[in-house]
């Protein structure tokens, strides 16, 4: 292995620790609701991880889908397509986008609803709070971004291989 790609594995090792232990903060700080009690008026503590995590989130996307291009690209030249690959990632994707929807009805049904229902807890209020964080960020929709980056990759390197053999 080169020294640019030692540098390149190591940058999305540490990436994917930092990003992993941020998204698991903005589910540790997203409000529960308990109908027995009161709704917070604490404001929203999880955007605080959310604003830290998008950047570094970012820069893990980008050299994901250019390690997968790489790695790709590799396998091209042996005249192997990795179409065996690319179909996993495909099903995979397809797999964690329904899981994703799934999560997401399963938080709002929680609450009664979105925020244009009047019998919701969040009526009024924005779709994106301290209660709905985790509907959109979680461990469903991160492993959703690095697949997707990883297809932008494989993508990359289909759409170049003539330039390169």
């Amino acid at each position: 292995m080169t020294r640019s790609q030692q540098r390149l594995l190591w940058s999305i090792v540490v990436l994917l620790l930092l990003t992993s232990a941020l998204t698991g903060l903005v589910d540790l700080f997203t409000f529960r609701l308990r109908w027995n009690g009161h709704l917070s008026g604490n404001g929203n503590p999880g955007l605080f991880f959310v604003f830290l995590l998008i950047p570094l989130y970012a820069v893990l996307l980008f050299l994901t889908g250019l390690a997968s291009r790489r790695f790709f690209r590799e396998k091209m030249k042996g005249g192997s397509f990795s179409i065996g690959s690319f179909l996993f990632l495909i099903v995979t994707t397809a797999i964690l986008s329904l899981l994703a929807y799934g999560y997401y009805h399963l938080i709002f049904n929680g609450l009664r609803g979105g925020p244009d229902q009047p019998d919701s807890a969040i009526f009024a209020w924005g779709r994106w709070n301290q209660y709905t964080n985790t509907a959109f960020i979680n461990m469903i929709t991160y492993s959703l971004g690095l697949v997707c980056s990883m297809i932008l990759g494989y993508a990359s390197a289909f759409i170049t291989r003539r330039g390169r053999e």
